[in-house]
């Protein structure tokens, strides 16, 4: 729980300042409505029991004063409880805890130049990259480099409005007192996304075709986590939610790229690799005719960008149900014939345990309805990661 005072976790609303992570804690007046009659609740139930406890005389159970005051009594008990139910419902203090408090100012950071938006061609960008001085890209590292990239890059509000005006999907927001920022794109999306890639590794080597899984055995340890740092950083670069299909798109792919390269240099990858999954995020999604032709014609290119392709349409589950035709579509990229039922069911559930575990259903979630969960994954990157993780990859066959 947080150090709030009484008034700030059961009276106050707190407010994220624009462009910060400050909180503030204003008078909240449906709250303060709640208190004042949950106070007047319990003056008339104390009046009830007054009447009650009076004398009556011979008065029976039938005289009214004593039917007034069991009404009374009954009324305001109720409604104390009503209130306080409501009250401790709407606190401020986040109910899961937190674990021990990171101190980010003692992390080296670095700040790095980014694309403009084309609708803001004169809006500065920049993001902030933590530098690892003695850390490289490992499968034991990969939760503290979740935990820096979330704080530092990814739990930041989007700099840029959308055609509507506004930030959309990108405004800050506040669950049990935890500042999340561009939900619909944070730091439980792109741990997401690296946990299905986990899964369909698994997938391949043991249910794919064997064109497939011959392209997967040629890929090094290397060049397999590397696809992973890409997953995590795929729509990084969003400074807004505008479509790609917009008159004039923001290219995202682009700065999501830089990001990539920033920390995979910072963590000691080879250049020709950085090379590599920088043209597989340039091109994640893009249809044939769109994306660069070498991405179809090296075997290499089309695996990467098949699968990286296919875990972000996995994760837009959290939007429509539409996608699990894409979905099995991408999924007998890598089969021979396609997927059956029942192994299609089991990646269907296991993406749906995934979303449970960072507390999120759909992005369309109306503001202050997300789960005490999700607030947590969204500001705690280790968290997140550790939730993906505890949910087992299915047995397929």
């Amino acid at each position: 729980m947080n150090n709030l005072s009484f008034c700030q976790t059961y009276l106050c609303a707190p407010i994220l300042k624009k462009g910060s992570k400050e909180i503030v804690y204003e008078l909240n007046y449906l709250k303060v409505s709640a208190f004042a009659v949950g106070l007047l609740a319990l003056g008339v139930a104390a009046l009830g029991i007054a009447s009650l406890s009076g004398d009556n005389g011979a008065s029976s159970l039938l005289d009214h004063e004593v039917i007034n005051g069991s009404i009374a009594t009954g009324i305001g008990c109720v409604s104390v409880v009503f209130v306080a139910l409501f009250l401790s419902q709407s606190a401020n203090s986040p109910c899961l805890s937190l674990g021990p408090k990171e101190d980010f100012a003692a992390v080296a950071t670095k700040q790095v130049p980014l694309d403009s938006h084309p609708k803001f061609p004169g809006q500065e960008l920049t993001v902030l990259i933590p530098q690892f001085k003695d850390l490289t890209l490992t499968e034991e590292n990969l939760a503290r480099i979740f935990q820096l990239a979330n704080h530092f890059t990814l739990n930041v509000n989007y700099p840029c409005l959308n055609e509507r005006g506004r930030n959309g999907w990108g405004d800050a927001l506040l669950n049990y007192g935890l500042p999340i920022y561009r939900p619909n794109h944070n730091g439980t999306h792109s741990a997401r996304q690296v946990r299905y890639l986990e899964a369909l590794f698994d997938f391949i080597e043991k249910c794919g075709s064997e064109k497939s899984k011959e392209e997967l055995v040629r890929l090094t340890a290397d060049e397999k986590i590397n696809l992973k740092l890409a997953a995590y950083f795929l729509r990084a670069g969003r400074v807004d939610e505008s479509s790609h299909k917009s008159k004039m798109p923001d290219d995202y792919y682009r700065r999501s790229a830089i990001i990539y390269r920033e920390y995979a240099k910072s963590l000691g990858v080879a250049e020709e690799t950085i090379q590599w999954v920088e043209k597989l995020i340039n091109n994640s999604c893009k249809p044939k005719g769109v994306r660069d032709p070498s991405i179809d014609s090296v075997a290499k290119n089309m695996l990467g960008w098949k699968m990286l392709t296919l875990v972000h349409e996995i994760d837009l589950l959290r939007c429509y149900e539409r996608a699990s035709q894409e979905i099995k579509n991408g999924l007998n990229e890598f089969v021979s014939g396609s997927v059956n039922d029942n192994v299609f069911n089991k990646w269907l559930k296991f993406a749906g345990m995934i979303r449970k575990k960072t507390g999120v259903q759909r992005a369309n979630t109306p503001k202050g309805r997300y789960s005490q969960l999700f607030a947590q994954c969204s500001v705690n990157g280790l968290l997140c990661w550790q939730q993906v993780r505890s949910v087992s990859i299915p047995e397929w066959e």
